[in-house]
């Protein structure tokens, strides 16, 4: 399967062992997520996504098959829970959507103590989102509470 695992590491750094609260090795946890995805995202990747922007769609087709749904812009790979929009001009992928499960991980708390204020707040489609600006892209946590459930890059 396309879709990468994320095995977060909870290894300290210290000489000493340290114990730690269920809490405080969740939220470490949580912490090193919400790195992975900012990092891939500056390079304009998606964690779970092998595909980064810019990756042509004949490329996503021959290693993913056929898409689940979608119209003549978006690929729908329900399974992988990852949509990739593309320009069909250059047959390229322009933006990537994931809904994985495992961003509910995520709280709005862990990415602004990641990258501070957002650059925008809004609301689309019935959820609340944030968006910064990572170097040549834009990524946009949606959020319902306090926990993600879908980044739009």
């Amino acid at each position: 399967m396309a879709c990468q695992s994320v095995n977060p590491s909870t290894e300290s750094n210290d000489a000493q062992p340290v114990q730690s609260s269920p809490t405080v090795k969740k939220e470490k946890e949580e912490k090193s997520f919400a790195t992975q995805i900012i990092e891939a995202a500056r390079e304009g990747r998606m964690i779970f996504v092998d595909f980064p922007i810019g990756t042509p769609v004949q490329k996503v087709l021959k290693e993913w098959g056929t898409p689940e749904g979608g119209d003549p812009s978006l690929l729908i790979y329900e399974k992988s829970k990852f949509c990739g929009f593309y320009s069909r001009d250059t047959q390229q992928i322009t933006a990537i959507r994931s809904v994985h499960p495992q961003l509910k991980k995520l709280s709005l708390q862990q990415i602004q103590q990641e990258l501070g204020n957002p650059e925008k707040k809004g609301s689309e489609f019935g959820d609340n989102y944030i968006l910064y600006k990572l170097g040549n892209y834009q990524i946009s946590f949606y959020y319902t509470g306090d926990r993600v459930n879908a980044i739009y890059l």
